[in-house]
């Protein structure tokens, strides 16, 4: 989703958001048809998990356009926000005494041994602040000045910000 306002005569804000939103369920049986024929000594597996994940990303950026005879000039200025969590969980059993669909939905019945459950949880968040500068002189020669520092919570405190200007 996005919206754009016309500040002033060449000035535009620009604001736009998403979301991913993911809910996931897995289930799986994995037989013990091959032991008899070839001598594995495997037991029937049964395993569940689910997992609920979401990144909400918004940008907002500020474009100013200017032209002043053969001088072209746009600058740009924005932030950036993403932030990212996920959770999930799993359990499974082995060693079932039969495979009829309806016996293994419960898989603490009949001596089944219960696999310990699993389970995961994280969240991310990025940051960025963006700026750009470009400049044209009668369409033909163009330079571009653009620096953005960008932060992640991926890495350690002293190390979560860089800055990473550029010329061309």
């Amino acid at each position: 989703v996005h919206g754009e306002v016309d500040i002033l005569r060449g000035l535009t804000l620009r604001s736009q958001g998403s979301l991913d939103l993911g809910v996931t369920r897995n289930s799986g049986f994995a037989p013990n048809v091959t032991r008899p024929e070839i001598g594995l000594d495997r037991p029937d597996n049964l395993t569940e998990q689910r997992e609920e994940n979401y990144s909400l990303l918004w940008s907002n950026t500020l474009t100013y356009n200017a032209v002043l005879g053969p001088h072209n000039f746009n600058l740009l200025a924005g932030t950036e926000v993403q932030r990212a969590r996920w959770n999930g969980t799993t359990v499974g059993t082995t060693g079932l005494i039969t495979q009829s669909p309806s016996y293994i939905e419960v898989p603490t019945v009949g001596g089944a041994l219960l696999n310990p459950p699993g389970g995961w949880a994280g969240e991310r968040a990025f940051m960025s602040y963006l700026g750009r500068l470009s400049y044209d002189y009668a369409e033909k020669y163009l330079l571009t000045f653009s620096l953005r520092r960008d932060g992640s919570s991926n890495f350690a405190p002293e190390n979560r910000w860089g800055t990473f200007p550029a010329v061309s």
